[in-house]
């Protein structure tokens, strides 16, 4: 009787050291985890007709007065915060005492073993525990699309919560695109949901957001993506920098004047995905291109522009998808051109010079022509008369012309007229007898001169 007492003692002690399970297990809050569990079968036998239960117990916990956290007898209750959570998924009868935890909380972190009960014995397998590990959710869903998206054809992606537990557990997804928002809801085994559009260039670069919501509406994790769609170029433009100033020419033909001796820098932008390979074109010469590799932007430098340098500049971007181009005509105002016009105006400005000048003497001289004349009337006036009123003068004075040579007296002959005026002649009158006044104050005889006019 005692040995039949001790027995399960011993089956205890030996069942204890053949548990075989991890020694721990991590789980992201909110996720699942299933751990692997077996015992071992010496000095156990094995009637599938009796009844066998298996129980998951907290570390700290009473076997006869706490409620295990997971179990398969249906007269077990389970703790209040493991309900639902905790499964004993082996079946003790195989020898398995696997454990699968769904919605793992933080409230979760602890050791726990293993007991098993059927109608011979009870068997702890308390030296042998798990740890359970609880660490923040950094699981997010996973977005599948094509890696190159092409403009104007349609697109679903797929979005999708990985859960390792295999249970059906409903999950809520929300599709945020800008202002688009949109929400689906899957209860399926792996959770997923699906969005479609139709692609476009105005979506390359944006971001897609997935959001999902797990069971129980406590966490949500989610994942955003950029898209890359293909299109065709769009546009083509062309800055032109010069002296700290920036130009812009959308696509078409433009046209622009520049100086002589300055330097242009000329950029090509073209708006395309993949970039579009680049050309700067000067009539049949290529000038400079690009790979499609690059930005999309292709430079020309134009230092110290020249005749050579006038002309038609094309830049050709060219894409798979379809290839536009714009061009600017530049055209060079030359140095001597503005020369010639500043020769011009230095020389209008000397003959407009001289002619006042000419001017202004031709009527000095006329007045200086008009004075003497002047001059020369009012001197044969006055002394006209003067011989009218002398009544001392006798009327038979002998009157003898005599011509004054140039040699005789050259500071009292004035100077000849211009040509086209009449001569003047000059001849000094000698009246003989007429004596001077006694109150005259010159000691010279009286001379005057007369204007003699010869035909």
């Amino acid at each position: 009787m005692l040995l039949l007492l001790l027995l399960p003692l011993l089956w205890e002690g030996s069942l204890s050291q053949r548990l075989e399970v991890q020694p721990s297990v991590t789980v992201e809050e909110g996720m699942c985890a299933h751990v692997p569990c077996t015992f071992n079968t010496y000095g156990f036998y094995v009637n599938y007709n009796n009844r066998i239960y298996g129980y998951w117990f907290s570390e700290s916990s009473d076997v006869v007065r706490d409620r295990p956290v997971a179990t398969n007898d249906p007269s077990r209750k389970v703790e209040h915060g493991a309900q639902g959570r905790f499964h004993l998924t082996g079946d003790p009868r195989l020898k398995s005492c696997s454990l699968s935890i769904t919605d793992a909380q933080f409230s979760d972190r602890g050791r726990y073993f293993f007991r098993i009960d059927y109608e011979y014995g009870r068997y702890n397998f308390g030296n042998q525990l798990l740890y359970v590990n609880v660490t923040d959710l950094k699981q997010k869903p996973d977005i599948s699309m094509p890696e190159v998206l092409e403009s104007g054809n349609p697109v679903t992606l797929k979005c999708t919560f990985p859960s390792a537990c295999g249970q059906d557990r409903p999950f809520t997804f929300f599709w945020m695109w800008g202002a688009l928002s949109s929400k689906a809801q899957s209860s399926e085994t792996s959770p997923s949901s699906q969005f479609s559009f139709i692609s476009g260039p105005q979506h390359h670069g944006t971001n897609l957001t997935c959001q999902v919501t797990l069971p129980g509406g406590r966490l949500s994790t989610k994942r955003t993506v950029q898209l890359n769609v293909s299109y065709a170029v769009q546009n083509v433009t062309i800055t032109m920098a010069q002296d700290n100033r920036t130009i812009g020419f959308v696509s078409g033909n433009s046209s622009v004047l520049v100086q002589e001796g300055q330097s242009v820098h000329l950029f090509c932008a073209a708006n395309s995905n993949p970039p579009a390979t680049l050309s700067w074109i000067l009539g049949d010469q290529t000038l400079a291109s690009s790979q499609p590799s690059e930005d999309g932007v292709l430079h020309l430098d134009l230092p110290h522009l020249g005749p050579a340098d006038e002309g038609h500049y094309i830049c050709l971007a060219q894409h798979p998808l379809g290839s536009k181009q714009a061009s600017l005509n530049i055209s060079v105002q030359y140095e001597s051109t503005r020369s010639n016009l500043i020769q011009k105006d230095v020389i209008l400005g000397v003959l407009c010079g001289v002619g006042a000048i000419t001017l202004l003497a031709l009527c000095v001289l006329l007045l200086i022509k008009m004075l003497r004349k002047k001059s020369v009337e009012a001197t044969a006036a006055e002394a006209s008369r003067g011989q009218a009123e002398d009544p001392k003068r006798p009327s038979g004075v002998d009157l003898s012309l005599n011509t004054i040579s140039p040699t005789e007296d050259r500071e009292s002959t004035p100077a000849p007229l211009e040509d086209g005026l009449d001569e003047l002649h000059y001849a000094c009158l000698n009246l003989q007898g007429a004596e001077p006044k006694e109150d005259n104050r010159f000691t010279d005889p009286f001379t005057t001169y007369s204007e003699i006019r010869f035909q």
